[in-house]
């Protein structure tokens, strides 16, 4: 038999949080893949996902600034195989760079007209 084990109050507290952050990202960002509208990118595909522009690896935090909505297929394929281009998009935090470096790029490009609260 397989057991169910209980969920600690801290591990939902903490999943709940993230749950939160995520809606709120997706709500920003228009509930699409900030990428839609770039042909250069390839087409969506998959359910939305919060893409992180600075790596959990990387200390990057789950939060509105440092999170934005795009597609499973942009998040898993495209940006890891076009990192240049994902950086001049906003999309990746080099090393000595901050979210809000990331931030400027994206408004840039076009990506955003709105900073990470919305």
């Amino acid at each position: 038999k397989t057991r169910i084990r209980q969920v600690s109050k801290k591990r939902a507290s903490q999943r709940d949080a993230r749950r939160d952050v995520r809606e709120r990202v997706y709500a920003r960002d228009g509930y699409r893949c900030l990428l839609r509208d770039r042909p250069e990118t390839g087409q969506c595909a998959g359910k939305l996902t919060p893409h992180h522009l600075l790596k959990a690896g990387q200390q990057g935090p789950y939060s509105m600034a440092g999170l934005a909505a795009i597609c499973w297929w942009h998040n898993a394929v495209w940006v890891e195989a076009n990192r240049a281009a994902a950086w001049e998009l906003g999309l990746v935090v080099n090393r000595g760079e901050t979210l809000e470096d990331a931030w400027a790029r994206m408004t840039a490009a076009g990506l955003v007209d709105y900073g990470p609260d919305g």
